[in-house]
């Protein structure tokens, strides 16, 4: 699979410290304050397509096939997931429109 990437300057961090740090979790690519800090890694050029070569790369497990076997199989299922659970919450505004 293939996507638009939308990557932190920051590395991923599970601290109990950066759980709230939104230059990790939110803001991507970043605002000028995620950028400027000392512990941004500025990915230059940033990303557009998750299917080259720079984008195996830059992950972190690095690798082509890592992202195809591993992280994108695991995005869509949580895609999946995130739509199905949501799925009752919102039937009825579908049902409604039609």
């Amino acid at each position: 699979g293939t996507g638009i990437p939308k990557v932190s300057q920051w590395a991923y961090s599970k601290a109990k410290e950066d759980v709230k740090e939104q230059c990790i979790h939110v803001l991507f690519p970043g605002t000028s304050e995620c950028f400027d800090n000392e512990r941004a890694e500025v990915l230059t050029p940033y990303p557009t397509r998750t299917n080259v070569q720079s984008w195996y790369g830059a992950m972190r497990p690095k690798g082509e096939r890592f992202w195809k076997e591993v992280a994108w199989p695991s995005i869509e299922w949580k895609l999946v997931e995130l739509l199905v659970l949501a799925r009752d919450h919102v039937l009825h505004i579908d049902h409604a429109i039609k």
